[in-house]
């Protein structure tokens, strides 16, 4: 959960998938972290994750925690 919500602060969308040994080294991925899907191009499958929610991502989006605060408050004046 620690590393869950740092790796959400430091702007990176980490993905939860119980199907991870299913993917190949050098294998084609879409990641789509709001439907919580991982299709594997190369292979033609797709994997289940956790969905990361909307304003989870928008945090990352901005880069982080640190930077969708400062994007935040710049909004509210």
């Amino acid at each position: 959960r620690i590393f869950y919500r740092n790796a959400l602060n430091l702007g990176l969308p980490p993905l939860v998938c119980a199907e991870t040994d299913r993917i190949g080294r050098h294998d084609i991925l879409r990641v789509d972290p709001l439907a919580g899907t991982v299709e594997n191009l190369t292979k033609g499958e797709r994997y289940a994750c956790d969905p990361i929610p909307a304003h989870l991502m928008d945090m990352v989006a901005s880069g982080g925690l640190l930077a969708h605060l400062e994007k935040t408050l710049k909004k509210a004046g």
